[in-house]
């Protein structure tokens, strides 16, 4: 049995929770204390994941609890590697006639994609830190709203279900996306980008960041352009295609749902994200709704700029990354962007995070609609985001309390 020591509760306002990992362990002897402090009283209680899961799946139909000798497999044939990623691969994946006695909602003749993340790695670990340290009422509420498709339909891509496969993996069923991720599509532009196709863009990434805040209550914590994709294949002169959110392997379920009051509010967390793209604060141990806005006003100057602010392509360190950071002033040297479009950027990049612009007013304000359509980019980018891995390497450190 994985044990956790209990710890002083007296610099926390609502839930501790603290969490003990071992990859030599099985996922099903994960033990948990929870101390909830409501008032004066203290309670101290212990649960188990496969406790946890039992409470959760008995309320939500898409998320699936196997043990042996039952799999994944059972349920979904795997076919060729669509991507792979930090965390695990993801697979194309079509119904078996047992998965679709199961999962009633899907389709026999419709291809899926399933991420699988191996129980020996850090998502799975990830993945069950999220599961436990809410209340079982908050994961399911958060759960839902996830796999609705009023989120689909807020430009995050569609999860039809989780499968918890014990002791040996966890698998996501999700949407298949036909076309590129930004970053691919954004290297292998030959034509100027123009500032309209920008403006739509921007709206997109902010309905899904939005939409993630405000009705799941969650932060995606790795904004980057390697993390929205479009929905079907790019055509030279055509419309783009919509994009999608993906990749909630470092997500960071909030309490609650992001409101007024809590819209700018910063926690404490260890950093984590991709290094280019982290907020100032983060490195400080803090994060909240603005870190998220930061990620996507730096896709936006690099779209707008074929460069990223602050000078940050110019450094090969970690420490000299930051530095620059902290240090350099945002400037639109030579670049064709609209005033309007520098006015967008600027409020989104302000480095205090009290001032910068929420998801809220930036939803609302007129570049998004009023955008010219002339060419702000030129098709041969100064500074490519082929950078070194350094620059790229995801800085994983889980948080350590439930905030």
């Amino acid at each position: 049995m994985v044990s956790v020591q209990n710890r002083s509760c007296a610099k926390r306002c609502s839930r501790l929770c603290w969490f003990a990992w071992r990859e030599e362990q099985g996922l099903d002897t994960l033990t948990l204390p929870i101390t909830s402090v409501s008032g004066s009283t203290v309670e101290v209680g212990q649960t188990t994941l496969s406790d946890r899961l039992r409470e959760i799946e008995d309320r939500c139909e898409k998320l699936i609890v196997l043990k042996p000798p039952k799999s994944c497999e059972d349920f979904f044939q795997l076919g060729d590697v669509l991507g792979e990623g930090g965390f695990g691969k993801v697979y194309r994946a079509t119904l078996t006639s047992q998965g679709k006695r199961t999962c009633s909602w899907l389709e026999v003749d419709h291809v899926y994609a399933v991420k699988r993340i191996e129980n020996s790695g850090r998502g799975s670990s990830e993945l069950i830190r999220r599961t436990m340290l809410v209340s079982a009422e908050r994961h399911v509420d958060y759960f839902r709203s996830l796999t609705n498709q009023a989120c689909a339909e807020s430009n995050i891509i569609q999860i039809f279900a989780q499968i918890f496969d014990i002791p040996n993996s966890i698998s996501v069923v999700l949407e298949v996306l036909e076309g590129p991720d930004m970053l691919d599509w954004i290297q292998s532009c030959k034509s100027p980008i123009m500032e309209r196709d920008i403006a739509n863009m921007a709206k997109q990434m902010f309905t899904a960041i939005h939409y993630l805040h405000w009705i799941i209550g969650a932060l995606h914590r790795d904004i980057k352009p390697d993390n929205f994709g479009f929905c079907k294949p790019v055509k030279i002169g055509g419309l783009l295609p919509a994009l999608k959110l993906f990749d909630f392997g470092v997500s960071l379920v909030l309490p609650d749902p992001v409101n007024t009051t809590t819209e700018l509010k910063l926690l404490d967390a260890k950093p984590c994200g991709t290094l280019l793209y982290m907020a100032p604060e983060v490195f400080d141990g803090k994060c909240g709704p603005p870190s998220d806005v930061w990620g996507v006003g730096l896709i936006l100057y690099y779209l707008l700029c074929r460069d990223l602010p602050f000078d940050l392509l110019t450094y090969n360190s970690k420490r000299g990354t930051i530095r620059g950071l902290r240090r350099n002033k945002l400037t639109f040297d030579d670049a064709e962007a609209s005033v309007g479009a520098r006015q967008f950027v600027t409020a989104i990049l302000q480095k205090d995070p009290s001032c910068r612009s929420s998801t809220r007013t930036v939803l609302s304000n007129h570049w998004l609609v009023n955008a010219q359509r002339s060419p702000c980019s030129s098709p041969r980018p100064e500074r490519m985001l082929k950078v070194s891995p350094s620059q790229t390497a995801t800085i994983w450190r889980a948080s350590t309390g439930c905030i």
